[in-house]
């Protein structure tokens, strides 16, 4: 089991999926896509999609002082209609720049296209271009070799509390991976306009 991450710059969005090894010893990416949104994230408008995300946020709020059982169950049950679609991960609102992801499948999702994941150790790279001259994004992927970690299982014998400090730090230690390669990939660098 991995995870999702994501990180938002002036001028694009990373998405990152990671797996971990049959033996739960060692996550790499699996999949990254990164966007250029049409306009930069400094110069965009309100769009009344991110309006109708904070007018959800304020009435997701009424409704939990309300009723927090029933707003528990709604997320519980949004979460579980993920999970039976075939769906593992996914990152931005509900729409059409939603990026879905499937480890099951071996596929990610992006702007509706089902992009298949190499085997093995190998990270598939999306790159996606809202800037086209013909209004459409512009795809361009990519096959490389995944940066890994290691992950450390649970000690059953330590405290709940050394256990939570443990996954924080493998954390922390993933985080600082991810983002290192992240930075120096050579064909995101030149996707994003930095020298390589």
């Amino acid at each position: 089991m991995g995870g999702t991450w994501s990180m938002e710059g002036d001028s694009h969005e990373i998405t990152w999926f990671t797996e971990t090894d049959r033996a739960g010893e060692i996550e790499y990416i699996k999949a990254v896509v990164v966007r250029r949104p049409s306009r930069p994230a400094a110069t965009r408008a309100p769009s009344l999609a991110f309006i109708g995300f904070i007018c959800g946020l304020m009435w997701q709020k009424l409704r939990r002082a309300l009723s927090p059982e029933r707003a528990a169950h709604a997320a519980l049950d949004r979460a579980m209609q993920q999970l039976a679609s075939g769906w593992s991960g996914l990152s931005g609102p509900a729409g059409p720049d939603q990026i879905l992801y499937s480890g099951e499948r071996s596929i990610v999702s992006v702007s509706g296209r089902e992009l298949s994941l190499p085997a093995g150790a190998r990270a598939l790279i999306v790159l996606v271009d809202a800037r086209a001259p013909n209004g459409q994004p512009a795809f361009e992927t990519h096959e490389v070799s995944a940066p890994t970690t290691t992950r450390l299982p649970l000690d059953p014998s330590a405290g709940k509390e050394a256990n939570r400090q443990r996954i924080r730090a493998q954390h922390r230690a993933a985080r600082d991976v991810w983002h290192r390669w992240l930075d120096e990939e050579p064909t995101i660098r030149a996707f994003l306009g930095h020298p390589t």
